[in-house]
């Protein structure tokens, strides 16, 4: 396996990739940068009461166009769809610094804000579908993920500090104007990456149907197992406080400063680097045997952060708060998401995860909504108090039933946790991710001249080599010797031809074998394995297998 970081910057070298990296960045910039600008605006209109209710809008038409989003990307060259995706913001952007800057209202200024958060919803599921169709090799998919996964957390905190530092010398409309040509070269930027169509060779309304019945049996499988809904219930709490911290980060710029909220941009850095840091702390996670203390104070990092902002009044221990703030909601999201996959059956986990995608938007409206009230009516102060109290008040109920379930979930084997992580195509997995293919993971033996693929035949596993030593041919001739720790099988896996080799066992082989759905949904987020196959067969059937 090629070293980690020469694959990373040989992904970052790839033209295409190039492409879709500085896109996303742009993207990431002004996401984060206009969503604290257009709060910033309705504070300034109607304080926080305004403020709350604003985000409430502006995340609502999410939750209505996020499905018809990914149907888009999977029936759509995806990226067009990403450049669409691109252009609709840019515009809406440049709209709302037109109305801004005419004074014609707010209305104007919302419907345009209102128009970007739609447009935002077309990226993620358009980026997660080109990917995997612009890159040439697993460990180059696994790459890009980790580079791109970097760049959103960058922009987590460019953006708030981009706008905070424009509102403070240009106005409110500078950070739209700013932020519009951003995506707009990003839309450009998405229209040279080439993509296959209609990758799931589906018709629009088998998906739409399918992915409904799917999220129906979903919840239904929900209903009956209780210590996923409360991991989700976690989950969904924390979101509740990155809603309402969206909010707090211009209310409590103007607490400290009388009015003005350009610190607003500083303070949502803070909590963007806590974040970045919390998610860098995270793989310490992996194979932990109980997790309900990570959920915990994660949980209550959130709530007594919040409270403790009623009484802060310096710029530094705010920014602290914040810092704290992003950190414990990296943690809870990791760790109870980590849970999720140990106790949740297979065949329904990914759809439980589609049910805590939803409610992470409308908790997030619902967090903004109930903040902007609480200060606005029971005062600054007040608010905070009673927002922040509510949150480990709720943890305190549930910690018995949560360590119930710590007790009864069982972690992953050590030693296939190890291999796992020493394959540099799912070394860089996010922890659930991870475990999830521990959980899944099949033991196999194969004794010393017994056949564990053979060309031609179509493929099903991917292996990993615990123990032994294979032989790799190719119409007979011997291509290399294998041992412990190596990776078989991607090829097929990754392209629609059968095994382009004969592995044969040198001595007695003991393997780790994945199916070829969950590894796909490992590798890539979406099985593609069609599309995926045309671009990198080529690649692959070089003389040498890599």
């Amino acid at each position: 396996m090629p070293n980690s970081w020469t694959v990373i910057r040989r992904a970052a070298r790839d033209p295409q990739l190039r492409r879709l990296e500085l896109g996303f960045a742009g993207f990431a910039i002004a996401e984060h940068g206009t969503w604290l600008t257009g709060l910033m605006y309705a504070y300034g209109r109607g304080g926080a009461d305004e403020a709350g209710i604003v985000a409430v809008v502006l995340l609502a038409p999410g939750l209505l166009v996020a499905p018809v989003a990914a149907f888009a990307a999977d029936r759509f060259e995806s990226g067009r769809v990403l450049a669409v995706g691109y252009a609709i913001q840019a515009t809406a952007m440049l709209l709302a610094a037109v109305a801004i800057a005419a004074d014609i209202g707010s209305i104007p200024v919302y419907a345009a804000a209102m128009a970007a958060a739609s447009g935002v919803t077309l990226t993620r599921p358009a980026m997660g579908v080109v990917l995997p169709n612009a890159t040439h090799t697993p460990a180059d998919l696994t790459a890009a993920n980790v580079v791109m996964g970097f760049v959103e957390h960058t922009g987590m905190f460019i953006g708030p500090a981009l706008a905070g530092v424009l509102v403070a010398t240009s106005g409110l409309s500078a950070p739209f104007v700013v932020c519009g040509g951003l995506t707009a070269g990003a839309a450009l930027l998405a229209l040279r990456v080439r993509t296959v169509p209609g990758a799931n060779a589906v018709t629009a309304g088998n998906e739409v149907g399918g992915v409904l019945g799917d999220t129906l049996d979903g919840l239904r499988a929900l209903h009956g197992h209780r210590a996923a809904r409360l991991m989700i219930g976690m989950l969904s709490l924390g979101s509740l406080v990155i809603g309402a911290a969206d909010v707090l980060f211009v209310a409590t710029a103007a607490h400290l400063t009388g009015g003005d909220t350009s610190r607003a941009g500083l303070f949502g850095s803070a909590f963007g680097v806590g974040a970045i840091v919390g998610s860098t702390v995270t793989v310490l996670l992996v194979g932990r045997a109980r997790l309900t203390p990570s959920i915990a104070a994660a949980v209550a990092a959130l709530g007594l952060s919040l409270a403790a902002l009623a009484t802060a009044d310096g710029t530094a221990a705010v920014l602290a708060l914040f810092f704290v703030m992003g950190g414990g909601e990296s943690l809870l999201r990791v760790a109870a998401a980590t849970m999720i996959q140990r106790i949740s059956p297979a065949n329904v986990v990914g759809r439980f995860f589609g049910v805590v995608e939803g409610l992470h938007m409308f908790s997030m409206a619902i967090g903004s909504g109930v903040i902007g009230l609480l200060v606005a009516r029971l005062d600054y102060r007040a608010g905070l108090l009673a927002a922040g109290i509510t949150v480990p008040a709720v943890l305190l109920l549930r910690l018995p039933r949560l360590f119930e379930i710590d007790r009864d979930a069982v972690a992953p084997d050590e030693r296939v946790l190890e291999l796992i992580l020493g394959d540099d195509i799912f070394s860089a997995l996010p922890a659930p991710t991870i475990e999830r293919l521990a959980v899944d993971a099949e033991r196999r033996h194969v004794p010393a001249g017994g056949v564990v693929i053979t060309e031609g035949e179509p493929g099903d596993r991917y292996y990993i080599i615990d123990r032994g030593d294979v032989s790799v041919t190719r119409a007979g001739a011997h291509l290399r010797d294998l041992s412990a720790g190596a990776g078989l099988g991607e090829l097929a896996l990754l392209s629609d031809i059968g095994r382009a080799a004969t592995v044969i066992a040198t001595t007695d082989v003991d393997l780790l074998a994945f199916g070829r759905d969950p590894f796909l949904q490992a590798v890539t987020g979406h099985s593609h394995s069609e599309a995926i196959g045309r671009r990198r067969t080529e690649h692959y059937l070089g003389p040498t297998l890599e």
